[in-house]
């Protein structure tokens, strides 16, 4: 072994070594607990009115709620030195931070930040976002005319909300969405982590996501569904839609009780496509090595191509297109008695 490795290994290893010495000097000051002594509680209560809320911060989580005795209140349980504000400029609510921390103050702190936000029942303004790490959950009577979320690491959940537009953004984390009402677009990216959506009303719906399962399950849409995966499985049970489009490289494809008044569109390289009493006026699919199957519910014009695959499908002289083209996968579709 050569000098320089040896070096290497003797400064990783001292560096190590350090790192432990300060997270036992760091318990030790603090009583042997985690929870941090460097940590307050405070309150700010607004009495100026605003329409929108525009909200920056970088770690901590977040919640809102409704408000029950009428009062814009904002409970904070913040670092010390980390001093959360909030006031109300042209009609907008600003919530930001100002972080007075040295650098060594900021690592072994196991603490963790926490915003809640109490706001009346009532029509409200945009509601913007911008968090770095932390959860975010907004189950609140507002209703809000647009909520813009952009979030790098942590979760989204989404209940019992009245809009006309989301668009929210999560690097790394799930998010969740239950009992909303959109009458615009709801545009939702995920790099890594879950998209579970159910009880939704809204025009459009645009899901893109680089390693992420979504679910989908009871959703009335106006308009069009797109879902954009590399890799992740893509499952939806009881919607009803304009028209639908998937693609994926890697992942499953289920559909049950899914109604596409227009087009149904999928491309995938590996991955199976099933149909359960689902429809659509006309289908075009690509699939490379996964199988096509299931039940639609009403007659179709087959259109098969495969390279390899075994075929089965009806021999219908009525219905609209169904047009799937696969290399090695098994195309077998059945219509509902």
């Amino acid at each position: 072994m050569g000098n320089t490795a040896k070096a290497a290994i003797t400064l990783a290893i001292f560096l190590l070594v350090l790192g432990g010495l300060l997270f036992v000097c760091s318990l030790w000051a603090n009583g042997w607990s985690f929870k941090s002594a460097n940590f307050e509680e405070n309150e700010i209560e607004i009495s100026d009115t605003f329409q929108g809320i525009l909200m920056k911060t970088d770690t901590a989580d977040i919640t809102f709620a409704t408000s029950q005795d009428g009062k814009v209140k904002i409970e904070l349980y913040e670092y010390k030195k980390v001093k959360h504000f909030a006031k109300v400029e042209d009609g907008t609510l600003n919530i930001g931070y100002e972080d007075k921390r040295a650098w060594s103050e900021k690592i072994f702190d196991f603490s963790s930040p926490r915003i809640m936000i109490y706001l009346p029942e009532g029509d409200y303004g945009a509601l913007t976002i911008d968090a770095s790490t932390g959860d975010i959950s907004l189950q609140s009577g507002a209703k809000f005319e647009s909520i813009k979320i952009d979030l790098s690491t942590g979760d989204i959940f989404l209940g019992g909300i009245s809009t006309s537009s989301i668009d929210a953004t999560v690097s790394t984390g799930k998010i969740n969405m239950d009992n909303i009402e959109c009458s615009g677009a709801i545009k939702l990216k995920s790099s890594t982590g879950s998209v579970n959506l159910s009880n939704i009303k809204c025009a459009e719906l645009e899901s893109v996501g680089t390693t992420s399962d979504i679910c989908i399950e009871n959703a009335t849409l106006s308009g069009n569904v797109k879902i954009e995966r590399d890799t992740g499985d893509t499952a939806l049970k009881n919607v009803q839609c304009a028209s639908l489009e998937t693609t994926a490289t890697t992942g499953d494809l289920n559909l049950v009780n899914v109604i596409a008044s227009g087009t149904f569109k999928s491309e995938r390289d590996t991955g199976s496509i099933t149909f359960e009493n689902s429809d659509a006026a006309e289908f075009h699919i690509k699939s490379s090595t996964g199988s096509v199957k299931g039940i639609l519910l009403s007659e179709k014009i087959f259109y098969v191509y495969t390279s390899s695959g075994k075929v089965q499908v009806p021999e219908c002289t009525s219905g609209g297109i169904f047009k799937c083209e696969t290399s090695t996968g098994n195309v077998k579709i059945e219509i509902a008695q």
